[in-house]
């Protein structure tokens, strides 16, 4: 399971520091302290599929669903896996819409997608060229994470995958 989120966990840790700031450090709430983790999603989404192999997040930039599914394909050619879930999942609140467009950015659409890709996408005569899928996760990394019109976040997994497949 490879998750691609660009805002991640920012409006729940904004939640979760906010309790921190109001009640004193030492009233840390362990419980809620999981949730601040970007790996959680992919971690429970693993435990309630049942399945095994690689279990991450990535979001290294507004392009983080293409991120996802370039590391799911480079995951299946080295052989970590036979087959992979690669979701782009975004939960934009006030304060990743804050950061987003304090930084120029195109705010990610709020929702998500998941697709299956499996070692028969990563071989040679494969469906998915991966220098095009480099290809277009530069684009989106120069384009703010968009796709020309296309939002970032799961449309743009959906517009690269349709793109893909052209």
């Amino acid at each position: 399971m490879i998750i691609g989120t660009a805002a991640a966990t920012l409006d729940v840790n904004e939640t979760y520091h906010a309790r921190l700031r109001e009640r004193g450090a030492r009233f840390v709430e362990p419980r809620r302290f999981p949730a601040t983790s970007p790996n959680l999603a992919a971690g429970e989404c693993s435990i309630a599929f049942g399945l095994h192999g690689p279990s991450l997040a990535v979001g290294s930039g507004p392009a983080a669903a293409l991120e996802a599914l370039l590391v799911a394909y480079d995951l299946l050619a080295a052989g970590d896996a036979s087959a992979l879930l690669v979701g782009a999942v975004e939960n934009v609140g006030p304060v990743a819409s804050e950061v987003f467009t304090a930084a120029g950015l195109p705010v990610p659409a709020v929702g998500a997608v998941a697709l299956v890709l499996d070692a028969g996408d990563a071989a040679e005569a494969a469906p998915i060229d991966r220098g095009r899928l480099v290809e277009l996760h530069q684009q989106a990394v120069s384009e703010g994470g968009s796709l020309g019109e296309t939002a970032p976040g799961f449309p743009v997994l959906l517009e690269a995958v349709s793109r893909l497949q052209a």
